[in-house]
C-alpha cells in the first residue's frame, strides 16, 4: 500500500509509465472483462491509494458496490475526491476486518511487493473473496532495470526505495505455491509486470 502519495502521482503522471500502463491496464481491463465468471456485484480493492485503480473500477463495473482500503489517511483523502462514490476505508491488508466470502471480487495491483508480510496478505485477500482476486507485482529484475535505464534510484541499482519484496517470475510463482491456498491460477504479464488471476476452489 502506498504511504508515499507523491512517488504514486509520478508513477500514473511520468510520460514513460504512461506509455506501459497503458497496456498495463488494457490487460487488467481484459482479465476483468472477460476472465471472471459473472460481472461482481461488490468489489474491493486493498492498497488503493488515492483511488486511481478504483475510477477504472468505477466506469468498468458500474453496477458493484465497491470498497477501497488503504494504511494512509492522507491517500484516502485524495481517492475521495477521485471516487466520491465509493466507499474508502483506513485498515492494513495484512488484517482484513471483513468476513469470510464478503466481496465477489478483490482487486490487488502493485501492493504485496511493499508489505513486510505478503503471506498473511494474500491470505487475508483470499479469505475476503468468495470469487475471483487480481493481482500485481513488478516483474524483476526488468522492473527495476527500467528504472536504473531511466536513471531512477541508481544507488540500489533501479530498485524502488519503497519496495520490500522483488520478485522475477520464477520466484513469484514458487512463492505463490508455497503459501499454499486452495485457489486456481491464471497467469498474465504485461511487462514490467506480472499478473494473475486466482479463482477459490
Amino acid at each position: 500500500m502506498f504511504t508515499n502519495m507523491s512517488t504514486n502521482y509520478a508513477k500514473y503522471n511520468n510520460l514513460i509509465n504512461k506509455f506501459f500502463l497503458h497496456f498495463f491496464f488494457a490487460k487488467v481491463d481484459k482479465i476483468l472483462k472477460k476472465k471472471i465468471d459473472a460481472p461482481p456485484l461488490k468489489i474491493l480493492e486493498v492498497g488503493c491509494g488515492e483511488g486511481f485503480v478504483l475510477s477504472r473500477l468505477v466506469k468498468l463495473f458500474p453496477q458493484a458496490d465497491l470498497v477501497g482500503i488503504d494504511i494512509s489517511s492522507q491517500a484516502l483523502l485524495e481517492a475521495k475526491k477521485l471516487c466520491p462514490q465509493v466507499e474508502l476505508l483506513e485498515g492494513d491488508v495484512q488484517q482484513l476486518d471483513f468476513a469470510d466470502n464478503q466481496f465477489d471480487l478483490v482487486v490487488c495491483l502493485e501492493v504485496l511487493e511493499h508489505l513486510p508480510n505478503p503471506d498473511q496478505a494474500l491470505r487475508e485477500i483470499v479469505r475476503v473473496s468468495k470469487g475471483e482476486v487480481l493481482i500485481s507485482v513488478p516483474w524483476e529484475p526488468w522492473f527495476s532495470l527500467g528504472n536504473l535505464l531511466r536513471g531512477r534510484w541508481l544507488k540500489t541499482k533501479g530498485r524502488h526505495p519503497e519496495h520490500i519484496n522483488y520478485w522475477t517470475k520464477k520466484d513469484f510463482n514458487k512463492w505463490l505455491q508455497g503459501v499454499n491456498l486452495p485457489i486456481a491460477v491464471q497467469k498474465f504479464y504485461s511487462f514490467p509486470w506480472l499478473l494473475f488471476l486466482l479463482s477459490k476452489q
